[in-house]
Parts: structure tokens; C-alpha cells; sequence
């Protein structure tokens, strides 16, 4: 968004310097992204006018010509070759003395000598000055332009250039009034409300205007304006529109184009003599054909808005006027629209038919209401006063509805959330200064007051409290500890697990990864099991086509970027967003993927390599359970239901019940790895944190024991398949106030066991409560273990101690 600092004016009478106004700017939250001031790098060029002309002796293109440059005509006249084809004697244009720089050659003048001829100086064109494309030659000044003055103050090239980012939220800071509306809240000028006239119409109006659905178009209003000559536009208004980048074109589009930037109202001029008929608001018929402004030619469908005549659609609502209805230097009758399209409506027929335009850049962020006929009254005042004509009376359909909504603030809750006491005084100037009305006290220490029109970013009380902070300054803010001020709670137990996951995994010596959440087609069918992929309409590549479906795609994709440059020994982790078709619907989850490979440590003379293996990414997993609320008794471990992009004999599903599936973990299958063009061992998890405990969890305070533990060790033969784990949970569920630890300290297998089974043995630490344990208590215990380790596994005993 560009804007030029005497059109920022013309809303905001400030006396503030401009480097002042652009810091404040930036602290109000539209940044500013550059500020060229061209009054210093264009002052040393003079108006001049050629007082004689004459063909070179030595060169048949060239001439030599006397150049008046002072102020008082009895001055020496200076010497120029001059190889414009456009010179001419009485010629008023611009000069450069020597020793000047020329921005658009990037050279200091010096004094020349053509073909035997003194230059003493330079006479410049557009291009030369770097204010546009040359068309034919040097500049071309008016015959009155005054001779010897600056030529940028004469033609406002002294103004200077801003250009800001505007967030998303701020629609309204996309016409200039908003920006000056902003700057006069904050204290830094007072916003001067243009005078908007009232045009009374002549007559009816010959075109009426239908409106088929309300949702899309709430309101539409026009008005012919008859008997017009369409122009170029004065000086002013073709400064204005290149300072900001755009190129005049006839009066009539000027205008649209003026008011579009200065109240950040869109509008569209149709030639009314190529209407056929009333105007109707409604959705294209499918396959319907348009050809735009551009030149394009367009298939419609019915997802999309137009405006159309008895012939067809005339114009995509709110994106793209048409060909055949656009203005032209010979039009002498318009209809001039002023409406309110849905940004929904706007952005949907954007985007199918990838049209950029200003006017949809604002509609689908959302635009003032009030300015339907603001703009219109505007516009048809600008265009008698340049064009001539008689407008006729306005014609409507539809009805502007009301944004605005009554919000309460208290002055408690800014403090408790901010740290800051603010009076209500101030509180109420900030409320007005911001457009809000209707202001009204509510007991001693809160406010009421109704939203203003064109913020639609405001709706609730902590919208309310930034827009103060945002006044009062975020650098203006003393340093205070939120976590000191009494009711403020940071996140709930819930919004606490992502924060609580990336500390645990950066402390456990993973380093954390953020990635876009789009994948290739081919990466992301590899790893969506249920067929519910989301591909995006429009990528910004076709590597980039779809939405990630697991955080651990864009992990390997990282490791692979890494391997290539060598870095072999990886520990990384994302929390991030994924994305699925769900209830034929789109769903997003937040996740948690980590990955390790390589070595654990650098090589070291005094220790082994040490690659990392399942069991490393198991210890990861169950630490950031742990530190997540949950032990591993109370999640179940499935050795068969992780998906087919791990290894099938080396990773496991964790699961809370029988559907509830929290992740995964284990070795990534090697055809995976290959796919993601890989050659080492990748160990990777994944963890739904939506499906964590909602609660934290409460841990019994620790109480010392006085009674010895007793330890004995079992050692089971059971099948091959059969998981130690699930030898450790019928140990576990024997008695879970007696038995307090257990353990897997050896697996056998080879001489003295089946050839399809193995021997694991178990430590079992047996913890007393109220007395010793005696030996027929022990022996109790240790039958139970048996039978239960019998029951659940098969296992028979081999042994124990």
C-alpha cells in the first residue's frame, strides 16, 4: 500500500515531522516498508526553457542549443548538445548543471565536448530522473512552467513516497483515510473528515438494479451520469495515481482509482451506452463466458458473482469489469457502481479464476459499509468537476446492513491484562479517537461504547485492550511479570501441552524444526493411510500440493536436505498442524513428530561410536509422556498397528483403549526412506496431542518407607512373538500395591530353550507397606505372578530367585 505524504495530509492536519509519523507508523503496527523522499536527489533540477536551436556543424541528429536557466532573462544563456529527437526552440523543460548527479544514468554531470562542440550541461528525461518511461524524449513542460525554479517543487516530485505493510486485520488501513484515522488516534495530529456532497440527480435514473441473493450482496447503489466528456485527468490526480504506481488513464478510471486508494472504497464505471437494459446482481450461469478489462477471456460456473445486463455478465463482482462495458475516451454516458460484495463471494471468484486486483484486495478483507454512498457521492462529484455532465438521482437495491457492535471493557481487566493501570479518562479518549461512539460509563471503572463501522477486526473486550496498548505505545510498556498479576493464567492445562512437549524434547537434545504444512502428491499419499488427503486449490508449487496429513513427512524431508550436506547426526522435532478429510469435512490436529539418526555423539578417542537405535526414540517418547501426564501404565502398547511407513518388526502403536490412538514410534520402513531418498536409519515418532489428558496429572506426595524392598527374579520361557511388555503388565497387575517395580534384565535364546521360544527374565521389587513380608507371603506373591504371567502370555516358568 503506497501513499504520498501531502495526500496523507489532505485527512491529517499534523505538524509531526515525517520521519516522527513513520516510527509511529511502524509502533502502531503498519509497518513501514520504504519512505523515498525525492525532494534531495531531484532539487538541483531546474525548469529552463531553449531560447535557439541549431543543427550541429558535425553531427546530423544533434543540435546545439542556448538554454535560459535563471530567473532573470539577461542572464548568459548555457550551452547544451542536445540529441533529443523532441527539442524544439520556445521548448520549456528540465536542466541539470554540471557537477549534478542523475539518478536514472547514475552519473555526475562534467562539462563535454561533442564533435567539437562545449556542453555545459544536460536537458533530462522522464527515464534520466527516474520518474518513468521515456515516450519521446526529454520533458515536455507546459509553456507557462516559470523559469529557473526547482522543477520537483513546481510538479510535486517533492512529495514523499510511502509504502507500509498492512496486516490482514486492518482492511480499513488500505485507503489512506484509515492510516490518517490511526495516526489521530495515537495522538500525532487530528484527522480532518473530508466534506462529502450531496449530488441531488436531475432525473431518474434509466437503469435499475436486481439483486438474487442478499447474502452475497447486501447492498448496490448507482447512478448514470450523462452527457460527459471523458479526459485526461488534471495534473494532481496523475501525480497522485503514479506516486503510488499506477498509470493514468482517462479521467473517468482516475476517479475510481483515486477513491479506491484514498477511502479504501472500490468502484466500477460502466460505459452505459453499452448496457443493454436493467442490471442484475447474480451468479454466473455454468460455463458462462467473460471477457475482462484484461483481455482475458473467462469460463464462468455458478460459484461465482457477477453484475449482468440482458446480454450476459458485464462484470465479475467485485473483481474484474468487462471489456465491452469498459469506458473508453470516447464514452459520454456511465453508469457509475458503488456495492457491497461478501468478501466470501469476492475471494471465491478470485481465486477460481486467479484474478488479482485492487478493488478484490479490499473486498475480501472486508470494506466500510457507510462507504457505499460516501464513495458514490464522491465519485460523481470528481467526475462533473473534470468531465462536465448531469447525474441522475441514485438507484439502490439491497440495504446497508450495520456492523457495529456495543462492547464493555473494564478497567481491571486491562490491568490484569496488561500489567498497566490506565484511567478510564484516557481509556475514553483512546475509544474515541478510534471512531468508537456511544460512549458511556458503566459504574466507576468500565466502559460501553459501539465498534466503529470499518473496524471489523473488533469484537470482543481483548480486541478493545490492544487497540489501546496499540495506542499507548508497546514500547511505552514498563516491564512487568504477568505470571505476579492476581486471576491471569498464560493458557489453559490443554493450551500448556505443546509449550510443555517442545521443552521436554529440546531438553531431552532434540533441536526444533518448522516446516510449511504442504507436501508432494507422491510424499503424501506415501504416508496417508485412510485415503482423506486435502489438496490445495492453488499451490505455490507443484511440490507443494497438498496439505501434510503427519508432521514426520516434513521431518525425513529435512533430514534428506541435511544428509546432502552431510550433517549425518540428526535429533529434530516439530509441533505443528496436520491436515485431514474427516466427516467429509476438513480437520486439522496438532501433532508432535521427532526423528533421530546417525550418531548419538561425535567420534571420540576415549569412547565407541554409538549409533542411535528403537530403543533411543522409545526413551524419547516415554520421557515426553511422562513429562506430558502419562506414565506408561496407563497407555497399552500395540506391536501391529503402526502404519505401513514403519518398519513392521520395530515399531509399535500407543494407545489409550482400544480406538483411542495417541502415536507412534519405532524404525522408519526402509522403502519409506527410500522414497524420501534417504541411505541411513531413521527412528521416528509421532503424538496426537489433541488426544492427551485434558487435566494435569496429580502425583502423590513421596513418602519414605521404612520397610526394606525384596527383590526376586523370575525368568519365563515364552513364544518368540510374544512382547516383554506384555510380560511386565501381568507382573504389574498381580498387585500394584506390592509390586512397585518391574523389569527386563536378560533375554536367552539358543541352547536349552525351544527353537521358537525365548527365556526373559524379570526383576520384581516388592515394596511392604505395614510389616515385613514373611516367606509364605512371598511365596504367595510369586505364585500369583506365575499364573498371571501363564494367563496372559502363555509363558511357563524357568525359573527364579
Amino acid at each position: 500500500m503506497k501513499f504520498t505524504l501531502s495526500w496523507l495530509k489532505e485527512h491529517l492536519e499534523t505538524k509531526e515531522s515525517l520521519a516522527n509519523l513513520m516510527h509511529h507508523l511502524t509502533m502502531l503496527g503498519i509497518e513501514v516498508e520504504s519512505c523515498d523522499d525525492p525532494s534531495a536527489r531531484l532539487a538541483p533540477f531546474l525548469i529552463a526553457e531553449i531560447r535557439s536551436l541549431e543543427r550541429h556543424p558535425n553531427a546530423d541528429r544533434l543540435n546545439v542549443c542556448q538554454v535560459q536557466v535563471d530567473k532573470d532573462p539577461s542572464k548568459p544563456l548555457i550551452q547544451v548538445v542536445c540529441g533529443a529527437p523532441n527539442v524544439y526552440e520556445g521548448m520549456k523543460t528540465v536542466f541539470a548543471h554540471v557537477g549534478t548527479h542523475v539518478p536514472g544514468l547514475d552519473i555526475v554531470l562534467k562539462p563535454g565536448n561533442i564533435r567539437g562542440v562545449d556542453s555545459h550541461g544536460m536537458m533530462c528525461s522522464k527515464s534520466e530522473l527516474n520518474l518513468g518511461v521515456d515516450s519521446e524524449g526529454i520533458l515536455d513542460l507546459p509553456i507557462d512552467a516559470p523559469v529557473g525554479v526547482s522543477f520537483a517543487k513546481v510538479y510535486g516530485y517533492d512529495d514523499p513516497i510511502v509504502e507500509v505493510g498492512i496486516t490482514p486485520n486492518r482492511a480499513d488501513c488500505f485507503g489512506i483515510k484509515g492510516i490518517a484515522q490511526d495516526l489521530a488516534a495515537a495522538k500525532l495530529g487530528k484527522y480532518k473528515p473530508r466534506n462529502i456532497s450531496v449530488i441531488k440527480g436531475e432525473e431518474p435514473c434509466e437503469i435499475n438494479v436486481e439483486i438474487e441473493d442478499k447474502a452475497l450482496c447486501p447492498a448496490y447503489m448507482g447512478r448514470m451520469i450523462s452527457n460527459i466528456t471523458n479526459v485526461e485527468s488534471p495534473e494532481w490526480l496523475q501525480q497522485r495515481l503514479r506516486n503510488i504506481g499506477l498509470e493514468p488513464i482517462s479521467a473517468v478510471v482516475d476517479v475510481t482509482n483515486y477513491i479506491n486508494y484514498d477511502l479504501c472504497r472500490p468502484l466500477h464505471a460502466f460505459d452505459a451506452d453499452t448496457l443493454r437494459g436493467n442490471l442484475s446482481v447474480r451468479k454466473a450461469k455454468t460455463d458462462e463466458q467473460f471477457v475482462g478489462l484484461n483481455d482475458t477471456e473467462y469460463k464462468l460456473s455458478n460459484s461465482h458473482l457477477v453484475i449482468a445486463d440482458e446480454n450476459g455478465a458485464v462484470a465479475i463482482a467485485g473483481v474484474l469489469g468487462g471489456k465491452d462495458s469498459g469506458t473508453s475516451m470516447e464514452t459520454t454516458s456511465v453508469f457509475l457502481e458503488s456495492a457491497l460484495f461478501s468478501p466470501e463471494a469476492v475471494m471465491q471468484s478470485g481465486r477460481d479464476l486467479n484474478i488479482h486486483t485492487d478493488s478484490r484486495l479490499r473486498f475480501e478483507r472486508g470494506v466500510d459499509p457507510e462507504s457505499v454512498k460516501q464513495g458514490l457521492e464522491l465519485a460523481t462529484h470528481m467526475i462533473m468537476t473534470i468531465c462536465g455532465g448531469e447525474a441522475s438521482d441514485i438507484v439502490s437495491a439491497g440495504v446497508v446492513p450495520s456492523n457495529r457492535k456495543k462492547i464493555s471493557v473494564s478497567m481491571e481487566r486491562i490491568q490484569q491484562v496488561t500489567g498497566i493501570k490506565i484511567e478510564i479518562l484516557e481509556v475514553e479518549k483512546y475509544l474515541a479517537g478510534l471512531g468508537f461512539t456511544d460512549i458511556q460509563h458503566v459504574g466507576n471503572f468500565a466502559l460501553s461504547a459501539m465498534t466503529p463501522t470499518w473496524r471489523f477486526d473488533i469484537s470482543e473486550e481483548h480486541d478493545v485492550i490492544e487497540e489501546i496498548l496499540r495506542l499507548r505505545g508497546y514500547d511505552s510498556l514498563p516491564n512487568v511479570s504477568m505470571m505476579t498479576l492476581p486471576g491471569f493464567n498464560a493458557h489453559t492445562f490443554k493450551q500448556s501441552v505443546r509449550y510443555r512437549a517442545k521443552k521436554a524434547l529440546v531438553c531431552l537434545g532434540f533441536d526444533e524444526c518448522v516446516h510449511y504444512s504442504f507436501l508432494d502428491k507422491a510424499v503424501a499419499e506415501k504416508f496417508n493411510s485412510e485415503q482423506n488427503l486435502i489438496e490445495v486449490a492453488n499451490p505455490i508449487s507443484q511440490k507443494l500440493s497438498h496439505m501434510r496429513p503427519t508432521v514426520l513427512a516434513s521431518l525425513l524431508s529435512s533430514v534428506q536436505q541435511n544428509i546432502a550436506y552431510s550433517y549425518t547426526d540428526l535429533a529434530i522435532f516439530e509441533v505443528g498442524n496436520v491436515y485431514k478429510w474427516i466427516s467429509e469435512k476438513p480437520e486439522q490436529e496438532v501433532m508432535v513428530s521427532g526423528v533421530v539418526t546417525g550418531l548419538k555423539r561425535d567420534q571420540n578417542w576415549d569412547l565407541p561410536e554409538s549409533e542411535y537405535n528403537v530403543f533411543d526414540i522409545k526413551s524419547a517418547v516415554f520421557n515426553l509422556l511422562s513429562e506430558l501426564g502419562l506414565l506408561p501404565t496407563s497407555f497399552q502398547i500395540d506391536s501391529e498397528a503402526a502404519p505401513a511407513w514403519y518398519h513392521p518388526g520395530q515399531s509399535v502403536a500407543l494407545k489409550l483403549g482400544p480406538k483411542n490412538t495417541l502415536g507412534y514410534f519405532g524404525r522408519i520402513h526402509p522403502e519409506t526412506e527410500k522414497l524420501m531418498e534417504i541411505d541411513q536409519p531413521v527412528f521416528g515418532f509421532e503424538l496426537f496431542l489433541d488426544k492427551m489428558p485434558t487435566k494435569p496429572v496429580k502425583y502423590k506426595p513421596y513418602k519414605l518407607n521404612a520397610l526394606q524392598p525384596v527383590y526376586r527374579d523370575f525368568a519365563f520361557l515364552v513364544d518368540k512373538e510374544v512382547p516383554a511388555g506384555k510380560l511386565i503388565k501381568a507382573v504389574e497387575g498381580v498387585d500394584k500395591q506390592l509390586i512397585s517395580k518391574v523389569r527386563v534384565f536378560d533375554v536367552y535364546t539358543g541352547k536349552g530353550v525351544g527353537e521358537n521360544q525365548k527365556s526373559v527374565a524379570l526383576n520384581v521389587t516388592l515394596t511392604p507397606k505395614n510389616k515385613t513380608l514373611e516367606d509364605s507371603e512371598l511365596q504367595e506373591v510369586s505364585a500369583k505372578i506365575i499364573a498371571a504371567v501363564a494367563k496372559l502370555t502363555g509363558g511357563e516358568l524357568r525359573g527364579s530367585a
